[in-house]
């Protein structure tokens, strides 16, 4: 007909079968969010539970599946801490590493944003978390871990990454 318009229900599932067809989503959640942080080192628990309330949901449903081990996908609307529950879980493995004397002098983890604008986020969700994680390994008479960052974009002077490039930063 000309002239009329479906609009998809937003609602809908994106799906062409019937719902008795379907396959049953599989989500990966604690049922308490707080839940989501056993499997944290206590002193990054710790933090976490100093600067927010609670996990996201996607940090809550991420979280377990990062730590355990298998590839993830988080999807989610900005601002609901995808960042963060990356950087976490990776900061994590690095307080274990570091903890066990085993954190080497090389790149582990390298971050890739799309826009440059997005290296705020590197501040907000690394290097924030990384100082407070570090204050609270101390406060627990824990020994301290450095774990350097390092951003470059588009834009950085050759001069200054290459003199980066020289020092190894265990987030890139």
């Amino acid at each position: 007909m000309e002239g009329t318009r479906v609009l998809r229900d937003p609602d809908a599932p994106l799906s062409c079968r019937p719902p008795s067809q379907r396959r049953k989503k599989r989500v990966i959640a604690p049922t308490e969010p707080m839940g989501a942080l056993g499997g944290f080192h206590p002193a990054v628990s710790a933090w976490f539970s100093r600067r927010f309330a609670a996990p996201t949901p996607a940090q809550a449903q991420a979280w377990p599946a990062i730590k355990g081990g298998r590839h993830t996908l988080v999807a989610a609307p900005t601002g609901s801490g995808k960042t963060l529950a990356a950087f976490l879980a990776a900061i994590d493995d690095l307080v274990r590493l570091g903890l066990e004397g085993e954190l080497r002098d090389e790149t582990l983890v390298v971050y890739v944003s799309p826009l440059k604008a997005l290296s705020n986020d590197i501040h907000r969700n690394l290097e924030i978390p990384l100082a407070g994680i570090r204050e609270e390994l101390s406060r627990r008479g824990l020994p301290d871990i450095e774990i350097r960052s390092w951003v470059r974009t588009g834009d950085t002077p050759r001069r200054s990454a290459s003199a980066c490039a020289a020092v190894p930063r265990t987030f890139s």
